[in-house]
């Protein structure tokens, strides 16, 4: 889950990944025989990560409660998760159309005439809504997009935020943030983030929503396979993506130090822990946490610039044409400046990516809503392959320039996975809860061999399923067994169903 050596692991209210029907949970299955155990399903999964870790994930519910219909085969489980709810409080997707919303919460509230009119009014020209988009528009759990074309043939894409009920104040400090990082990109002559045109970052106008709009990029959203797309459009991709997150440092300021960054991060948690305002996270877990900056801070570096990064580098975030030259990245979101030492990573459809179609946000003084977390994280050898790619291509990308050459070192140093997931630790609840219960992915050497898929090879601990007195009481128990030679230890983490 948090390093490679994981064909697919999940963590919900169901304890499946995301309901791809393409993409079936992995993972063996052992019927409990035995009274009052007839109804009850142990899904079990286990991963190695680096250094020797081995973290056995057992989790135990009743299928019946979850109304979903399961089937056993000898390559291990084929699930049907379409009747599934996920925890999407937002939107209903659509499944036949990629990216659109069917019934979406909050787009009502939008004033489409007063929209056309506003864009009208600033771009001087007529505005037409296209691509179906004013029935069905674009989106995901962050924001809502429209597509409109003027009469001279250029396209908009108008994006609205859709936490605005909860976060009114974060909604206009974030569209603020993103307008000015948009400026210095295209100050910088970034071609591939598409140009701002104009932007609203109030709610008082014809739309009623705040909206930035920017030029529409045309082409279609990466789709990422272990077999698609092709070896040599697979190698494009990834040399062009690490070229532009190269690109992208070029945005820097110097505001504060790595210690001043991660340490204010991480205090500031611990006091949200003491206010017991982060359901599920302990002060002390904040405090194990903050035990180890002396291990992964840079100490020669804390001084280093702040770098931007795009901050969520998806297969869906990737724009490209029909060979696979990448024409955009969009969704600055979750862009920010952060300390060089930190920005290092792999893109996400490289790593990781999150399957929630509901991911909460979290900002200061507030809390977004509990949803599930679930997450795909693969370690195969066409995994593997493409990361070893995308190493070389930053190498030689990055050859003689210093401020390069050192995220190169940074990304490609031995304790990077266990660095980054500390770090998002430090900001998402969810992943919090689980490093903290495989204790922050410390390294152990084992004295059992384990061979990934033969789950039988190394003993675990089962998990033990609890039901309250209603539905919303029921709770999936998710135990993580961490063995080594001279020790062991064990953690559970709690998941709420919805």
């Amino acid at each position: 889950m948090f390093g490679l050596n994981c064909e697919y692991a999940g963590i919900g209210p169901t304890g499946f990944a995301n309901g791809k029907q393409h993409d079936p949970v992995r993972c063996a299955a052992v019927r409990i025989k035995g009274k009052g155990a007839s109804t009850t399903v142990l899904y079990e999964f286990a991963m190695s990560s680096l250094g020797g870790l081995l973290t056995f994930y057992s989790v135990v519910f009743d299928p019946d409660f979850l109304n979903n219909r399961i089937s056993d085969s000898t390559a291990g489980m084929q699930v049907n998760t379409a009747s599934l709810d996920f925890g999407c409080r937002e939107a209903v997707m659509d499944t036949d159309t990629h990216g659109r919303k069917r019934v979406l919460d909050g787009y009502d509230n939008i004033n489409l005439d007063g929209l056309q009119q506003e864009l009208s009014r600033l771009l001087g020209l007529q505005c037409q809504f296209i691509t179906d988009t004013r029935e069905r528009p674009y989106g995901g759990s962050e924001c809502v997009i429209v597509v409109l074309e003027d009469k001279n043939g250029s396209k908009w894409a108008v994006r609205f935020p859709l936490q605005f009920r909860a976060f009114p104040g974060h909604v206009v400090r974030t569209m603020k943030r993103e307008v000015e990082l948009r400026q210095a990109i295209e100050k910088a002559g970034i071609q591939e983030i598409m140009k701002l045109k104009t932007f609203s970052a109030i709610f008082d106008n014809p739309a009623r929503l705040p909206f930035i709009v920017s030029e529409w990029a045309e082409g279609k959203q990466l789709r990422w396979t272990e077999s698609y797309p092709a070896l040599p459009q697979r190698n494009r991709v990834i040399r062009s993506v690490a070229r532009i997150v190269l690109d992208l440092l070029q945005i820097q300021n110097k505001e504060y130090t790595a210690t001043g960054y991660i340490t204010t991060l991480i205090n500031r948690k611990i006091k949200r822990a003491q206010d017991i305002k982060l359901p599920g996270a302990t002060v002390g877990e904040y405090l194990d946490q903050q035990s180890l900056i002396a291990e992964y801070l840079v100490p020669d570096l804390d001084q280093a610039p702040c770098v931007l990064v795009q901050g969520d580098l998806t297969a869906e975030n990737v724009i490209v044409d029909q060979d696979f030259n990448v024409k955009a990245i969009i969704d600055l979101g979750y862009a920010e400046i952060i300390p060089l030492q930190f920005s290092a990573c792999f893109p996400n459809f490289l790593t990781h990516e999150f399957e929630s179609p509901h991911e909460p946000v979290e900002v200061e003084n507030e809390s977004g809503a509990d949803g599930p977390l679930v997450w795909g994280s693969k370690n195969t050898e066409m995994m593997r392959r493409d990361r070893a790619f995308y190493l070389r291509c930053v190498e030689e990308l990055a050859s003689g320039d210093p401020m390069l050459e050192t995220y190169y070192q940074l990304l490609a140093a031995e304790n990077e996975i266990r660095r980054y997931w500390w770090l998002v630790a430090a900001t998402k609840l969810k992943v919090h809860r689980a490093m903290a219960a495989c204790d922050w992915l410390q390294t152990r050497s084992l004295t059992t061999p384990c061979v990934l898929g033969n789950i039988k090879a190394y003993p675990i601990q089962v998990g033990v399923y609890t039901s309250g007195s209603s539905p919303a009481m029921r709770c999936l128990r998710i135990t993580t067994e961490l063995r080594s030679s001279k020790n062991s230890a064990t953690a559970s983490v709690m998941t709420r169903t919805p």
